[in-house]
């Protein structure tokens, strides 16, 4: 029975590794790509309620599986404020700016994975019952990563990330975030 099994485990690791050589002479994401994504938004300052995030991105390969590009996204959630000690709702905008390195490996012959890393300038504005509104831009960073299946020209998949963000001087509020949801592109 060990015999059989070891057996097996070698076939399947044999016919996985060349699937892994003969896909990655093929081109991973096309030499540009471009998605529109839609994920649902925690953040950690729990006086913001979660939401559904909404965004476009955009890379170019610069080499071999290492691509460059943007993202932009929005969401609009509730929160609360406290105003001498007693808590008033708010209405939270927030729309990051990234700048994104990713690389892509294709692992069998219609799934790719990709990981990446970024730095980002955030717009955060909070519009409180009765007092007006506040902005600010903030500084932030980002790691994720997608898992997408490849259908012609058409890419499909989910991505996960935490992006981090400076306080807010004027709300005194942390922006830092995690992400997950599903994604539709094209290579061109």
């Amino acid at each position: 029975m060990k015999k059989i099994v070891v057996a097996l485990l070698l076939a399947a690791s044999f016919v996985l590794l060349s699937t892994v050589g003969y896909a990655e002479e093929k081109i991973t994401l096309g030499k540009n790509n471009f998605a529109i994504k839609v994920s649902s938004i925690n953040f950690d300052n729990k006086n913001t309620d979660d939401g559904v995030y909404v965004g476009a991105e955009g890379y170019k390969e610069i080499e071999k599986n290492l691509y460059l590009g943007a993202e932009v996204g929005y969401t609009s959630n509730d929160g609360s404020v406290k105003v001498f000690g007693a808590a008033v709702n708010s209405d939270v905008i927030f729309m990051p700016i990234e700048l994104n390195m990713k690389y892509a490996l294709r692992i069998l012959n219609n799934l790719i994975i990709d990981l990446g890393v970024g730095g980002s300038y955030n717009y955060a504005k909070e519009e409180i019952s009765g007092s007006g509104s506040v902005d600010e831009w903030l500084f932030g960073g980002q790691f994720f990563g997608d898992i997408n299946v490849t259908i012609g020209q058409v890419f499909l998949g989910i991505n996960a990330k935490l992006q981090f963000t400076d306080k807010g001087r004027d709300t005194g509020k942390n922006y830092s975030n995690q992400r997950i949801g599903g994604q539709i592109g094209i290579m061109f």
